[in-house]
């Protein structure tokens, strides 16, 4: 085919992705139709927003350093590669990201709109993310939307996880955390491996496997299905072999199958996740996952077997797997 054609099967772009993406290349400028006032505004507004997302990225992965030993002593063992794609970064304690953006001149209405910095009752400014690993979400453009934020120390009545909330450029449910950093791997292998968390797909990206996707929870919505869908038709779950995880896996395996979808499962060993796994396993991951994949229905009948004894039990878990 040609140049454009070869861009959206290597790249996993749309014609009219690929076109633009071409052009920007080649320094040809496509003309687009005259735009009105207020289109202009949404424009202008929406880039400010990207501008001071990229602000927050440079802030985060300024201060990655801070927490090297906190990944260290949880045995990630992160490459400079998959730091670097990911922009990895560090909220530290305090408020640092309002007194140094704002000291360089980002604006705070823009920062408090994309959920950086919240402002409290009496007015005040305050970072929104502290003493957490951040993980950026990034479109298919390659701009940033938003990020999620795993604590360092645990906190009460604070959550493992804490994401940017709904803005103009983010909504959790839209969002695949690692999809434009995988998309090129998904279409080479025509799989996509969906795991829960944002360190299991940064694991696995260090050992290999870099089809590997996850949600912005362990619920997937209709419209991050249909993102996925873009680029394969075949998803392989990787979730861990707990309650949490089998109640994600049945829901979301439901899920993908309505939309026409061939879902794979691999089941872990008892107490491990996929980062475990690829950190045990380091180049041998995908040989070790291709070993274990398995259709849906052999996989919740494995995980439901102990209850086999019970014919009761039995009924129930070969109910649930049918329907």
């Amino acid at each position: 085919g040609d140049v454009i054609q070869f861009i959206q099967e290597h790249e996993n772009m749309s014609f009219a992705e690929a076109a633009e993406w071409c052009a920007r290349k080649a320094g040809i400028e496509i003309e687009h139709r005259e735009l009105t006032d207020e289109e202009v505004r949404k424009a202008r507004d929406l880039e400010a927003m990207r501008i001071a997302l990229k602000g927050a990225v440079d802030f985060f992965q300024k201060h990655l350093p801070e927490a090297q030993e906190y990944l260290f002593k949880r045995g990630f063992r992160l490459t400079d590669k998959v730091i670097k794609d990911f922009a990895l970064g560090y909220a530290p304690e305090g408020n640092l990201a309002a007194e140094e953006m704002l000291k360089a001149g980002y604006s705070e209405a823009i920062l408090t709109k994309v959920d950086v910095l919240k402002k409290s009752e009496n007015g005040r400014v305050y970072d929104n993310f502290r003493d957490r690993i951040i993980f950026p979400f990034f479109d298919l453009h390659g701009d940033v939307t938003g990020f999620s934020g795993r604590f360092v120390i645990p906190k009460e009545k604070a959550g493992k996880y804490h994401n940017t909330g709904d803005t103009p450029v983010f909504k959790k449910g839209n969002q695949i955390f690692g999809l434009l950093q995988a998309r090129g791997a998904i279409g080479r292998m025509n799989n996509a491996y969906l795991v829960e968390g944002q360190f299991d797909v940064l694991s696995m990206h260090a050992a290999g496997v870099e089809n590997t996707i996850a949600g912005s929870g362990t619920a997937l919505t209709a419209e991050q299905v249909r993102l996925i869908s873009k680029f394969t038709q075949n998803i392989t779950l990787v979730y861990d072999p707990d309650e949490a995880g089998l109640k994600a896996s049945l829901r979301n395996c439901e899920l993908l199958l309505k939309a026409g979808l061939t879902v794979q499962c691999v089941l872990l060993p008892e107490g491990k996740d996929p980062d475990n796994i690829a950190t045990t396993e380091r180049e041998n991951t995908a040989k070790w996952l291709m070993n274990r994949r398995t259709d849906f229905a052999s996989y919740f009948a494995d995980i439901f077997a102990k209850d086999f004894d019970d014919p009761e039990s039995k009924e129930q878990a070969l109910n649930t797997i049918c329907n």
